[in-house]
């Protein structure tokens, strides 16, 4: 049986997922992406288990437009500091977000 915070987190990754493939790389999808940043830095359990790096790799990769954004924003905002500090290969961030998803799904097989 999954933990609260780790059912929590599959959510979270469903909808990161559904973020990418819903949200285009343009400004007007700047505050999606900014209030799910927001929620994963400010909330402590996912702050500490959420894999980061790999998260803003993929939207630097995938949507580089919307990553600059959010880096400009973050020049003056601390909880999007983490930003500009993280730095990580694409291809190894995808697999290591699907070896996460792998994980959450193994551990609720319903979903």
């Amino acid at each position: 049986m999954m933990k609260h915070n780790e059912s929590e987190l599959s959510a979270l990754l469903k909808y990161f997922d559904k973020l990418l493939q819903e949200y285009p790389d343009e400004a007007n999808s700047f505050f999606a992406y900014k209030n799910f940043l927001k929620i994963l830095v400010d909330h402590p359990d996912y702050s500490r288990l959420w894999p980061a790096a790999e998260v803003v790799t993929v939207i630097a990769h995938k949507k580089p437009h919307l990553f600059n954004l959010l880096k400009k924003q973050s020049s003056d905002r601390t909880y999007f500091y983490f930003l500009q500090a993280k730095d990580c290969d694409y291809d190894q961030a995808e697999k290591r977000l699907s070896h996460f998803k792998a994980l959450q799904k193994d551990k609720n097989p319903i979903c």
